[in-house]
C-alpha cells in the first residue's frame, strides 16, 4: 500500500513523540505558515459571504437600491477582500518567518485588515471605481435589451433566438 494515512503523514512530519500545546511544531501547524494559508482562505470566504448576505438585505429594504447596485457592489467587495487578503498573508507570512511571537504577528495582522479595509474604501471613493462598474453594467444592460429588441422586430420568426430572452 503506496498511500501513507494521515496519521502516518503527521508522523513523519512531526518530528517527536509527545508535543504539548506550547511545543513550536504544534504551533506552526496552527497558527504559522501551514495554518496561515487555510485562515486567509476561510476569512476571505467568510468576508464574501458577509458582504453578500448585507447587500440582499440592502437590495430587498432599500427602495432606491437596485440590482445593478448589488451586483456592482459585491463584486467590488470581494475584490477589495481578495487584496487585502493577499496583503495580509504576504505581511504575514514575512513576519512568521521572521520567528516573531504569535501575539505580535495577531496583531498587525488585525491593524493590517484594518488599514487596509479603510484604505480601499477611501480609494474606492477617489477614482470612483463602483460607480464606474454600476455604469458600464447598467449600460451593457441597456445594449442588451436594444439588441434584443431589434432582434425581434427584425428577424425572422423562425430564426430568432431571442425570443423567450427576457420576454
Amino acid at each position: 500500500m503506496t498511500e501513507l494515512r494521515s496519521a502516518d503523514y503527521w508522523r513523519q512530519i512531526l518530528e517527536g513523540t509527545r508535543y504539548a500545546v506550547d511545543h513550536p511544531q504544534m504551533l506552526e501547524m496552527g497558527i504559522g505558515t501551514r495554518g496561515l494559508g487555510s485562515a486567509l482562505i476561510k476569512g476571505t470566504r467568510f468576508c464574501i459571504f458577509a458582504s453578500l448576505a448585507w447587500r440582499v438585505i440592502e437590495l430587498i429594504f432599500k427602495s432606491d437600491f437596485d440590482l445593478v447596485d448589488s451586483l456592482g457592489d459585491i463584486t467590488m467587495d470581494a475584490a477589495k477582500a481578495v487584496v487585502a487578503s493577499v496583503v495580509i498573508g504576504v505581511i504575514a507570512g514575512v513576519l512568521t518567518l521572521g520567528s516573531l511571537p504569535v501575539v505580535v504577528i495577531v496583531g498587525f495582522v488585525i491593524i493590517a485588515g484594518i488599514v487596509l479595509n479603510i484604505g480601499l474604501n477611501k480609494l474606492d471613493d477617489h477614482l470612483g471605481l463602483s460607480v464606474s462598474l454600476k455604469q458600464k453594467l447598467r449600460n451593457a444592460l441597456t445594449e442588451y435589451q436594444r439588441i434584443t429588441d431589434w432582434n425581434v422586430r427584425y428577424s425572422k420568426p423562425f430564426f430568432n433566438n431571442s425570443l423567450g430572452n427576457g420576454y
